[in-house]
Formats: structure tokens, sequence, C-alpha cells
């Protein structure tokens, strides 16, 4: 059972009147949502610039390697956050709205690591001034790091795509173009801002129908890669055509 305690004492008066109330629900709502914060790696932080003060929860010092004890000035705590920038921003623009913004931040932690955090900063105006910052700080390495190394991958693989001498073009289930090699402008003569987003058989209305067609059709359908010769009459030339289904687009390589 948690306690909330008020002593007063009546004017004229030595005597000393005590008023408890039951805070147990409140308390014990706090003791969950910190439960939360660790299990989510969350926490939250605030810096007051009105009274110069600032404020880090448990769990927050916590996750950025931080002492118990930890006090930090306001210089210190926008440093720590990486606000310094946009700080300067909010304290130059002069509005009474709350806004809220979130941002992915590295930190150094004092063990000589840097991690990914996402910050996630409302800011509090009085007279038009900024007099506060609030909000909640989340250690998102690990998701952080995986996308990055996604993106990297996607980054090599488009390279690569865009390199090889075979046309390569992926349409998705609309048969709407979302990718058009370097070769692929080349050998067919389109530039690729000519057909991205567009439907492939408005672009090349002479294939509507023909075996071309029908074989990229039957592909989707059956989810089955296929080989496929075929004669291109307007630029008088034959083609190898492989084509790779999958869920919700087809890969097409030709030369």
């Amino acid at each position: 059972l948690y306690v909330s305690w008020t002593l007063f004492r009546l004017k004229d008066s030595e005597d000393v009147f005590c008023v408890g109330r039951d805070i147990t629900g409140k308390e014990r709502l706090g003791e969950l949502l910190e439960k939360t914060n660790v299990l989510t790696k969350m926490g939250t932080w605030e810096i007051d610039f009105e009274n110069n003060k600032t404020y880090l929860s448990e769990n927050a010092k916590h996750l950025l390697g931080l002492k118990d004890s930890f006090v930090g000035e306001v210089s210190e705590m926008n440093s720590l956050l990486n606000l310094n920038q946009d700080l300067a921003k909010l304290q130059s623009t002069k509005v009474e709205i709350k806004q809220k913004e979130e941002f992915d931040t590295q930190i150094n932690l004092p063990s000589g690591t840097n991690n990914w955090f996402r910050i996630v900063v409302e800011q509090e105006f009085k007279n038009n001034i900024l007099v506060k910052l609030f909000g909640s700080l989340q250690n998102i390495h690990g998701y952080k790091e995986s996308l990055l190394k996604e993106e990297k991958l996607l980054q090599e693989k488009n390279q690569i795509l865009a390199n090889i001498t075979d046309g390569f073009l992926v349409v998705d289930e609309q048969w709407i173009v979302k990718y058009w090699n370097k070769s692929a402008e080349e050998i067919l003569s389109v530039h690729k801002s000519e057909i991205l987003g567009k439907h492939l058989w408005e672009v090349f209305d002479d294939f509507r129908g023909k075996a071309l067609d029908i074989k990229y059709r039957e592909s989707m359908e059956k989810q089955e890669s296929f080989h496929f010769e075929t004669y291109f009459e307007n630029l008088q030339k034959w083609f190898e055509v492989r084509a790779y289904p999958s869920e919700k687009q087809l890969s097409i390589y030709f030369r």
C-alpha cells in the first residue's frame, strides 16, 4: 500500500493534522510504466530552460550508461542527446503551438561505444519563448544496424544490376515498371524517365496480347520462371528473355 501524507496546522493551534491519501494505483501504474520502458529499451528526459533544470528517468540513465547520481547541466544534456542543432532552430522560431519531432542519432556512451537512439522531442513555449524540451529516448541500435546493413546490400545489388550487360527490368502485379537498368535503356532506346512508373504494355503497345505478353502473364499466374526467345520487329533483332516471378513482381532479363 502506498500512501501520500499531507501535514497541516490550523491557525492559532498547536495541533498538527495529518491526512493520508491512497496512491497505490498511481504508484503501481508508475512501476508498470517503468517495467515497460525497460522491456522496450526506452526512457524519458526533460530540459527545463526556465528553471535551468534537467531530468533523466532511471531507465534513460541505464540506457545511456550513466550513474544513477548523474545530474546534467542544460548544455550537457543538449550535447548528450545531440539536440544542439535542433535547439538553435527551435529557439529562433517564435511559435506558441506545441510541436513533436523525432530523429535517429548516434550517442557516444561512457563505455566508448556508439549506439543508435531514437529521440522523440516535444516543445513547450511560454509567451513565444521556448521554455522546455521533453520526450523519450529509445535504444534502437540492433534495428538500425540491421536496417543500414540491408540498405547497403540493396545499394550493392542495384549497382550490380545497373552495370550488368543484360537488360533488366522489374514490374509489379499491375505491370507497372519499378526498375529499368542502363542496359535496358541502351538496348531498347527507352530512357528510364520514359518508363518508370508506367504500364509496361502502354509503352510497348505493339507487344500487348502477343507471345511475350502471354508468357509474362503465365509466369506471374503460375509463379514459374521461363526462358524464351522472341523477335522484336521494330528493332529487327532476336532477344533471349528470362523471367523470374515472385508473389508481387516479375524480374526480367533480356539480351
